[in-house]
């Protein structure tokens, strides 16, 4: 009797994770179609590459024209405002901006890597090290972000692409 419960209990197990699943598929497209309709039609996006949540909302990654600009929306899904533009190619293989936003405390810099020999990025200053958390998007586009406690100071942190072996190959200060 034993032999016949297993494939019952993991056949039921099965069909019930493929609802679920099924499920939250349908809610993420739905939060997703919110966000596109959250931002405004004069930001001019043609597509988000990544959505990302913070303590007040999120932040958006978007493309407009050869850009990487970024959006951030309240926990309400209101535009808040825009936060500059990264070159999805940029000549150095790696582009950075810095984003103090002190209205809503959020202190980031992002860009985006089209090196192919980039696998970190470190953001470093005399306070601290950060390690950046890289996306890479469903076109193929790697970009990467790092949070900060405080705003970048009036010299800004380096923003370095590291290589597998460890080997510092792109410095935004240098």
């Amino acid at each position: 009797m034993r032999k016949k419960l297993f494939p019952v209990s993991f056949s039921a197990l099965l069909v019930l994770l493929l609802i679920l699943n099924g499920c939250s598929q349908k809610n993420d497209t739905s939060f997703n179609q919110q966000i596109y309709n959250s931002i405004p039609e004069s930001e001019g996006f043609q597509e988000i590459f990544h959505i990302e949540v913070i303590n007040s909302g999120f932040l958006v990654f978007y493309r407009m024209d050869n850009e990487l600009k970024v959006g951030i929306i309240d926990e309400e899904l209101n535009w808040i405002t825009k936060s500059g533009s990264a070159s999805l190619n940029p000549e150095e293989g790696l582009s950075v901006v810095f984003s103090n936003r002190q209205e809503e405390a959020l202190y980031f810099s992002y860009g985006v890597i089209n090196n192919p020999d980039v696998v970190e990025v470190i953001s470093s200053s005399e306070r601290n090290e950060e390690k950046a958390k890289i996306i890479k998007t469903n076109e193929g586009v790697r970009l990467w972000f790092v949070f900060y406690e405080k705003p970048t100071e009036s010299i800004l942190p380096d923003i370095i692409g590291v290589s597998e072996e460890g080997q510092h190959l792109v410095n935004s200060n240098e």
